[in-house]
């Protein structure tokens, strides 16, 4: 059944006037105010006293402009506002309301050009959005903390949803799996290509978590990497169930801790060479102690002097492996004694290789080069590195009778290389032979603790050099030591 025009119930059929002041009174979100045509306020409705804490008293004949911040009034905001609706009828605008008591208050209003038979009059509705505007600032600014502190994090983070389908992954997880960035979003774990995610026990731990809700223990897996080598991964998965959707979301935590391995066993093997450099000395020189016993009493004497120079040897070695200990020690805390002066490196270097000659008198060293050159060093120290350089290029190449001890005066300064021709170094443990206690597997049957190196290496940079080393498995090592000059 159609409805007449006269029947219909609109606007024009209402007193507006009743409307106008019906509203005005009774609202309580729509702060209002009426003004002149020229701002100044006329009457303000008690929604936008309980708002902003004005009451009419405190704006009664006030231009608007006292609403605004002392930088918008420089920007002529008020009488641009005011200007518009004159010229357009409405304006709307979004900025700070100084509250009576001086705080700023984020709003947004909305003024109409009133016209009755009484003259015009400017109505502005403002609805206070500070809160809403907070959150909004809080709610960018935490996502802005969240995202610099993933980028931040050195453990390998990936958020995945029920279906283990890749929602996000922050940039160390493309860095430690060498994926470029933003092209894995979107796809299945399973899909890439690494082969722990796909063990089965990874796959069944992720299912039971999703199923109960529990927590995933950390568990370690190995992933080879394309070169051969192999990193060692603590997993660490938990549910993330307060998602605004209320859908189930995974972080999965991937922690590199292959150095950490590496540490750990350094520091096994450290102890079992240390008793091992310690204990054969030791019952050495307790065996020494009971034949040289006997052999007095026996009046002896050519058995009694070896004995006693198998004892001083064995001393010798003791003082060695003591002084490496308190070298390193001191080394790790930057306080090497290092005592310089100026020395003539050629007749170092001859003295060196003179001591070594004199151990190992089956081995052959040639010096080619030279550097007629002062250096301003401390003779003792730089003596340790020649002697550790050389005598590894012996013991580390038994079946190998020749090393070559070069010297060169280049743009790096002194260099000074020592070249073997045993079975070389492999490449992914080149980065590490200058740490501290650290030795490669098939020389662990050698004598020594893995500090020559390392004490070599801060020898040298507390002279401001630098050590490096080249190798070629099956060809042999050289490695270098550079020196600035005087």
């Amino acid at each position: 059944m159609s409805t007449s025009k006269e029947e219909t119930t609109n606007l024009n059929s209402i007193d507006s006037s009743d409307f106008y002041r019906d509203l005005f009174m009774n609202s309580k979100q729509n702060a209002m105010i009426l003004m002149d045509t020229d701002g100044y306020v006329l009457q303000i409705n008690k929604a936008f006293e309980d708002h902003f804490g004005y009451t009419q008293n405190d704006l009664e004949g006030k231009h608007t402009r006292i609403f605004f911040t002392p930088e918008d009034q420089n920007l002529k905001k008020p009488e641009m506002e005011i200007a518009s609706v004159k010229e357009q009828g409405a304006a709307d605008d979004n900025n700070y309301l100084v509250h009576k008591d001086g705080s700023l208050v984020w709003v947004t209003g909305e003024s109409i050009l009133v016209t009755t038979d009484n003259g015009s009059f400017i109505s502005k509705v403002v609805h206070n959005i500070h809160t809403q505007k907070v959150m909004e600032r809080f709610l960018i600014e935490t996502n802005e903390l969240v995202e610099s502190v993933l980028k931040t994090i050195k453990d390998a983070l990936v958020v995945v949803d029920i279906d283990l389908r890749i929602l996000k992954a922050n940039k160390s997880f493309y860095q430690t799996f060498e994926i470029p960035e933003e092209t894995i979003e979107g796809i299945l774990l399973y899909d890439l290509n690494y082969a722990f995610w796909n063990e089965k026990s990874m796959q069944s731990k992720l299912e039971t978590m999703i199923e109960e809700n529990e927590f995933f223990q950390t568990n370690q897996f190995q992933w080879k990497k394309p070169d051969g080598s192999v990193r060692i991964f603590n997993v660490t998965a938990k549910n993330m169930d307060y998602s605004a959707d209320k859908s189930k979301r995974i972080l999965i935590v991937i922690s590199d801790i292959t150095v950490e391995r590496e540490l750990e066993q350094q520091k096994e093997d450290l102890i079992g060479f240390v008793t091992h450099e310690l204990r054969n000395p030791l019952a050495n020189m307790a065996l020494c102690a009971e034949l040289m016993q006997d052999s007095i009493k026996d009046n002896k004497i050519e058995e009694t002097d070896e004995y006693l120079n198998k004892t001083r040897t064995n001393i010798k070695r003791l003082n060695t492996v003591v002084s490496e200990l308190h070298d390193a020690t001191r080394a790790g805390s930057g306080q090497l004694q290092i005592n310089k002066q100026l020395i003539q490196f050629e007749t170092l270097v001859d003295d060196a290789i003179e001591t070594v000659r004199h151990l190992h008198p089956s081995h052959t060293i040639l010096k080619t080069g030279n550097a007629p050159v002062e250096v301003y060093a401390d003779r003792h120290r730089l003596l340790q590195v020649l002697n550790n350089y050389l005598t590894n290029a012996i013991k580390y190449c038994p079946t190998a009778d020749k090393i070559v001890i070069n010297l060169s005066i280049t743009e790096e300064g002194l260099v000074t290389s020592v070249r073997d021709y045993g079975t070389g170094i492999p490449s992914s443990k080149i980065p590490h032979i200058f740490n501290r206690y650290y030795r490669i597997e098939n020389s662990r049957a050698t004598d020594g603790l893995g500090l020559g190196l390392y004490l070599s290496k801060e020898i040298i940079n507390a002279h401001n050099g630098k050590v490096w080393v080249e190798s070629e498995e099956n060809v042999g090592s050289v490695f270098y030591f550079s020196l600035p000059l005087k």
